[in-house]
């Protein structure tokens, strides 16, 4: 559970340049960005509410959960089995039927993977080998053998 309560919905933020809007937060001065601000969460802690980190700042937040990625992965409200950063649920790794998901549909095809890396190329043409590479090493195919754990892992969904 991440440390901070937080809605999944942004609040309605009027543009600075709207006549009589009282905007939530101003971008340009910072105004309403400060950590502490009513209903603003501050996840990694830079002084800067999550909501301005993300619409202000352009922090990554891939899944529009309206936290931070680097929250997320902190957090571990996603998980990030090949330690570059990025949610999982963002990514293809592990996807290796390629049909958008990765779930226990890859699993036969992760084994060929493993076993007959040509096979899986014809059986999945055009599917990135890349989606392999749980761990992040940049080895796949028949050499990746330290992929299954974390496939595993993923699976599991942690």
């Amino acid at each position: 559970m991440h440390p901070v309560g937080r809605s999944s919905a942004l609040p309605q933020v009027a543009p600075c340049s709207q006549a009589g809007a009282q905007p939530l937060f101003d971008c340009e001065t910072g105004t309403g960005c400060e950590a502490g601000t009513s209903g603003g969460a501050d996840c990694n802690v830079n002084d800067v509410r999550d909501v301005c980190d993300i619409i202000c700042n352009g922090a990554p937040d891939c899944n529009a959960n309206r936290v931070p990625d680097e929250c997320d992965v902190m957090y571990a409200t996603s998980t990030d089995v090949n330690g570059n950063g990025i949610p999982d649920e963002c990514e293809s790794v592990g996807d290796l039927n390629c049909d958008g998901v990765t779930d226990f549909a890859d699993i036969n095809p992760f084994v060929l993977f493993l076993s007959n890396f040509a096979a899986w190329q014809a059986e999945f043409p055009g599917c990135d080998p890349a989606n392999g590479d749980i761990n992040g090493d940049g080895t796949y195919g028949q050499w990746s053998f330290d992929d299954i754990n974390p496939f595993v892992q993923l699976l599991a969904g942690g």
